[in-house]
């Protein structure tokens, strides 16, 4: 499990520009990786990766590689470039070459391909024209291979306002906040938004798709038309990762309602990026998004339509399910009766057979009594005749 702890101490430090801190940071996470779940692992490399974006030290190293690349005109090994590396940025920077190369070739800006012990670097045109040699450009996936937005500026919040709402840890009050701070200072609404958004990923939530885009639409508001771009691909690229959270809220996994929810995401993303661009006046590629959002749009309701399909069906088959249920009740309660009825009625059988032995056995001894007292009155009569004929006599 990643520890948490250094992991909220790295965010706090690349917040505030402390790059240094930030990178030694991430550094000992690191060593824990293998411990990650394969979410955390994901998430991690690319929360790295984009501090190794603004990473000024990082940007120094990979511009030394490609130098080195450019200048020999063909991939190089990289046991090859420790040495380098090495000489011209000295022992720390050889150092951080595995980290740079990492992340480098995990955002598509140097290819390294494992040969022997060693790995072959080169730049990523060559990666990308043998692949287009065995697959066409456009089976490639477009989350993985597309930049709608190209910027190098990731959003700094202001580190002295940060502070200031170290306590305010509640989503809603800091949306508030962002939208009360907006008449006043851009600074403190950017800021307030930046951290609603942390909450919301480190609770793993997805929030409502209004305000994904908010921090993108208040930063081009802002003037900063460069960090929007940056949060539109930060965004578009985070698109998987709110699909599982937003999926999490139901109790079982749904294929079509992912790809739902997938497509009416990036059909509000693209709009927003058409609003963003269009007031940049950007007409020409305001137009571009808004197609891209209305494709995603028809997606959308073509994928809702079956999902509303998919949903009536679902519960036409859970209420033939419950009658089923209800009819085998019904037959069990029906067999239970007739048992119960049965029961009695041999019981009620019972009753009258030991009620008859009982009668009988009484009749019995009562003709037993009578007999006996036949009998009595007979001898009686006899003695008396006995007694008679002697007198006489």
């Amino acid at each position: 499990m990643i520890d948490i702890g250094l992991l909220e101490a790295a965010r706090r430090a690349f917040s505030c520009g402390n790059y240094n801190e930030a990178r030694y940071l991430y550094q000992q996470i690191a060593y824990g990786y293998n411990q990650f779940t394969e979410l955390e692992k994901e998430a991690f490399t690319k929360e790295v990766s984009i501090f190794a974006g603004s990473d000024p030290l990082y940007q120094q190293i990979l511009q030394h590689i490609i130098s080195h690349i450019k200048n020999t005109g063909e991939p190089v090994l990289q046991s090859t470039l420790t040495s380098v590396i090495k000489q011209d940025l000295g022992e720390p920077g050889a150092e951080l070459l595995r980290y740079v190369l990492y992340y480098a070739d995990y955002r598509d800006e140097v290819k390294r391909i494992k040969q022997g012990r060693s790995y072959v670097l080169s730049l990523p045109l060559t990666k990308i024209q043998s692949a287009l040699e065995i697959q066409p450009l456009e089976e490639l996936s477009p989350k993985l291979t597309k930049i709608y937005f190209e910027s190098s500026i990731q959003y700094q919040p202001d580190c002295g306002f940060l502070n200031e709402i170290k306590s305010v840890n509640d989503y809603v009050t800091l949306q508030k906040l962002a939208t009360r701070f907006k008449k006043i200072n851009w600074n403190e609404s950017l800021t307030c938004l930046y951290k609603a958004n942390q909450l919301v990923e480190e609770s793993k939530e997805a929030q409502s798709l209004q305000n994904i885009t908010r921090l993108a639409l208040f930063l081009q508001q802002a003037g900063r038309f460069e960090e929007a771009k940056f949060e539109l691909q930060r965004l578009f690229e985070n698109v998987d990762n709110y699909v599982i959270n937003y999926n999490k809220m139901f109790s079982k996994t749904d294929e079509l309602r992912m790809q739902w929810m997938e497509s009416s995401y990036l059909a509000h993303l693209f709009d927003k990026a058409r609003l963003i661009y269009r007031r940049e006046k950007l007409i020409d590629e305001s137009k571009q998004f808004l197609e891209l959002s209305e494709q995603y749009k028809k997606t959308e309701i073509e994928l809702h339509q079956k999902l509303q399909a998919k949903f009536e069906q679902d519960r036409l088959d859970d209420w033939r399910r419950e009658q089923l249920e209800l009819e085998k009740l019904q037959l069990e309660a029906e067999e239970t009766r007739k048992r119960r009825e049965l029961l009695l009625l041999r019981e009620e059988k019972l009753r009258k057979e030991v009620q008859a032995q009982k009668q009988q056995k009484t009749e019995q001894k009562q003709e037993q009594v009578d007999d006996m007292g036949m009998l009595v009155f007979i001898g009686f009569i006899l003695i008396m005749l006995v007694l008679i004929i002697i007198i006489r006599y």
